[in-house]
């Protein structure tokens, strides 16, 4: 229900996937916190989207973050889509500053 989400997963995330340039750098997972999903968390227990919202801060869609596998934050998250023309760099950007940060944290 939410055009900017529709537009960040069409324009850019579904791309990104058949692209393939990014198989081997990243995970892309969507969650639908409107549909309170659950799933297992990083520590195997039972969690509901809106609790892993709330555990990020999200209050704004589309919000992307950028975590390890230990759920840690790497990098600022992306609130919304100011300008579309320049979001792909702004995510490139994103995605290559949390590479960094992993490769240097280990």
């Amino acid at each position: 229900e939410c055009p900017y989400c529709e537009m960040l997963r069409e324009e850019f995330l579904i791309p990104m996937i058949i692209s393939g340039d990014y198989t081997d750098k990243i995970i892309i997972r969507e969650v639908h916190v409107t549909y309170n999903e659950k799933f297992i968390d990083f520590n195997g227990t039972t969690i509901t989207a809106s609790q892993l919202a709330h555990r990020y801060g999200v209050t704004l869609f589309p919000t992307m973050i950028f975590i390890n596998s230990k759920a840690k934050v790497l990098v600022e998250k992306i609130i919304g889509i100011t300008t579309p023309s320049l979001f792909g760099g702004t995510l490139d950007n994103s995605i290559d500053q949390a590479l960094a940060v992993q490769r240097k944290d280990g």
